[in-house]
């Protein structure tokens, strides 16, 4: 495989702010034997401090000073360098280097690299390049879509660790409430009455297999059956048989 190297690289801005190592380097990725003909490629940072002769510490220093510069693009997850000016002197010129390329880049992990060169791509405004933007199209699209997912992920784990949690109650635990739900009805019913209401519910929760949307707000209205006074009617203790007793008059008797 031959790559185009322009002569006016030697003059260009970018390329002279370079130290030595960055020079090399850069000379390096454009020509070592890991490249293809999109400038997009594997290259673990042993793999090329290997050819160098130089350690992992100077290699990554040279990495890092051609991001800085923009003559390079590295994703550290995945080890994939992309090379966003590669295609403009080394372009893919027909229908075979195409799929060449589709080849090529079938197991590279093109994740945060998928937009840079797309962006190449249709700057060719070439109809046998379509074939290789579709690809990459669709990696993109995938990408965001996880990308979407995980955030989407995160969020429900951060709201589980900043909603908070409810507390079971009971011999059988079917009764939740939150500390705050549990201390409010304490304030209004006092502790009795709510350790009462709260062991009925645990008990008629077990024995029927009935669910509330909000065992507070059920508390709450059972508590409003309880006799106020000695002078009030008199009332079943039980909130559980009043509810029954008012379901069997519904339905007309057993």
């Amino acid at each position: 495989m031959y790559t185009k190297v322009d002569a006016l690289m030697w003059s260009d801005d970018k390329y002279r702010q370079l130290s030595d190592d960055g020079k090399l380097l850069f000379v390096y990725v454009l020509t070592c034997n890991h490249r293809n003909m999109l400038g997009l490629y594997h290259l673990p940072i042993p793999y090329g401090a290997y050819d160098l002769g130089w350690d992992n510490k100077r290699f990554s220093k040279g990495l890092e000073e051609l991001l800085q510069k923009g003559l390079i693009n590295y994703n550290s997850n995945t080890n994939i360098i992309l090379i966003p000016n590669f295609l403009k002197y080394n372009p893919l010129e027909n229908q075979n280097q195409v799929k060449g390329a589709i080849k090529a880049i079938s197991s590279i992990p093109t994740i945060g690299l998928n937009t840079e060169l797309l962006t190449t791509l249709k700057a060719f405004d070439k109809p046998f390049v379509e074939p290789l933007i579709k690809l990459l199209e669709e990696r993109l699209g995938k990408q965001e879509k996880e990308e979407e997912e995980e955030k989407e992920e995160e969020e429900v784990e951060e709201i589980k660790k900043t909603t908070p949690k409810k507390i079971k109650f009971g011999e059988f635990k079917k009764v939740s409430l939150l500390e705050i739900e549990y201390q409010k009805l304490i304030d209004k019913l006092g502790q009795v009455l709510t350790d009462d209401l709260i062991v009925r519910l645990d008990n008629y929760k077990a024995s029927t297999g009935k669910n509330y949307k909000s065992d507070y707000a059920t508390i709450l209205n059972w508590s409003r059956k309880e006799p106020i006074n000695n002078n009030s009617p008199k009332k079943s203790s039980n909130p559980f048989l009043e509810m029954m007793q008012d379901e069997l008059d519904k339905n007309g008797g057993y």
